[in-house]
């Protein structure tokens, strides 16, 4: 009996041996025509028994060369498929860097591992170009994408700075035209009070205010003098007589000279 199940385990250890055995499918996604050298490709990846544990080396292997004549680009939405075998499947992006050869066979070597992969929907066309002098420059899809957004971050960045300063600018014009505004208005009441004060409440209010409006009417510079000792002497009178009031205004005949020229 032993020796029956011996001989019955010998001829399955083959067998078993085979079902163990990894592999790859690789199916062309594309329009239904020879594939040019340098054509960007889009392939399904299905690779197994228990594929998933070479998740890494295949993401590792972007920017080289996966087999003869295919450089791989991109690894998108990579998972490994419920069940007992445990298949990794992929979408990958490809450069055609050299002629399909459909009779020849593709490898793909990890570590001393060789994978064989089975192409399917494939159909080259002879090359224009010397195959030995085709060189990839980089992966330029990620990063062409990344400058352009980062492009543009700096421009609306340079856009928002620019508005914020013509915003200001704009804003601190009409602040200084108000001010501006506001100063003419204050300077043309005290230039008609000073002109056309006659009454003992004018000139008393003109002594009050003596600071603000000196500050606008800097011209008057020490003309002012006489007429401030002339109100000071007489304001703390209950009456004002008509002599005095003369004086107060004749105490102002030199201001109200410089203040017409004004």
């Amino acid at each position: 009996m032993r020796k029956i199940f011996l001989f019955f385990l010998i001829l399955l250890l083959p067998t078993l041996a085979i079902s163990e055995e990894i592999s790859a499918e690789l199916t062309y996604f594309g329009p239904n025509r020879p594939i040019k050298m340098g054509s960007f490709i889009s392939a399904k990846l299905l690779l197994g028994p228990k594929g998933g544990k070479y998740l890494k080396e295949l993401e590792n292997n972007v920017g080289k060369n996966l087999i003869n004549g295919f450089y791989l680009q991109e690894v998108i939405n990579p998972q490994v498929l419920q069940g007992g075998n445990a298949f990794l499947e992929a979408d990958l992006i490809l450069i055609l860097i050299s002629p399909i050869d459909s009779g020849g066979k593709n490898i793909w070597k990890v570590g001393a591992k060789s994978i064989p992969f089975n192409l399917k929907k494939f159909t080259g066309q002879q090359p224009d170009l010397n195959p030995k002098s085709f060189i990839i420059l980089g992966q330029p899809v990620k990063k062409e994408w990344f400058y352009i957004q980062l492009g543009l971050a700096l421009l609306a960045l340079i856009l928002l700075v620019m508005a914020y300063a013509l915003w200001k600018r704009a804003k601190n014009k009409t602040i200084l035209k108000e001010q501006k505004h506001r100063k003419k208005e204050k300077l043309k009441f005290w230039k008609d009070l000073i002109i056309n004060a006659q009454k003992r409440s004018h000139f008393e209010n003109l002594y009050e205010q003596r600071e603000v409006w000196l500050a606008l009417l800097p011209s008057l510079g020490d003309k002012t003098s006489s007429f401030f000792m002339v109100v000071d002497k007489h304001q703390y009178k209950p009456e004002w007589t008509a002599e005095e009031l003369e004086e107060v205004l004749s105490s102002m005949e030199d201001i109200r000279r410089i203040v017409h020229g004004v």
